[in-house]
């Protein structure tokens, strides 16, 4: 939605049966040729709305935008999980608009009113099995991509680097991983 005058272009659903949302808003993005933002009350909203609509069709790509779980202007930031499932969302949202893919995104009303950092800086590294590379290459990917150096890795978020061993968790990972 760029502004009011164009309200008449927008589609609204409302006065579905509880728990069928996901169904119709699967139907409207099959039907439909351009991407599609659905707001939800909340982040655990997102993440189970989500999952419904892959119950529908696991091929819609869908974009979780979740708000920041913390207050504007407070004396400490957003919880590192929250942190990084937003940093994926927005590499996620960066490859679709680059390959114009067609997509979902599911967003809280405060999303809309929280800043979205620049999606130029965040790109995507994958690492094989027995590859080579750089090592400062690979700190430097970490810290613009919003991982915090710490001294052992427990949180989602974080890395640690002990002479030539490199500890990451990464939010695509449900345990750590040592390079």
């Amino acid at each position: 939605m760029s502004s009011t005058d164009n309200l008449k272009n927008n589609l609204f659903i409302y006065s579905v049966p509880l728990g069928s949302e996901a169904s119709h808003l699967a139907e409207i993005y099959n039907s439909e040729k351009q991407n599609l933002i659905y707001i939800l009350p909340d982040n655990i909203t997102i993440t189970e709305f989500s999952s419904a609509i892959r119950f529908f069709d696991n091929k819609i790509k869908i974009v979780n935008l979740y708000e920041w779980d913390c207050q504007a202007y407070d004396s400490y930031g957003p919880s590192r999980e929250n942190q990084a499932k937003r940093i994926l969302s927005l590499i996620k949202l960066k490859s679709y608009l680059k390959n114009k893919n067609k997509f979902i995104t599911l967003v809280t009303p405060n999303t809309f009113l929280q800043k979205i950092q620049d999606l130029t800086i965040y790109n995507r590294l994958k690492i094989n099995n027995n590859s080579h590379m750089d090592y400062n290459k690979l700190i430097t990917y970490l810290h613009v991509n919003g991982y915090e150096k710490v001294d052992s890795v427990y949180e989602v978020g974080t890395y640690a680097n002990r002479g030539g061993i490199i500890d990451v968790y990464s939010p695509n990972y449900k345990f750590p991983l040592r390079l």
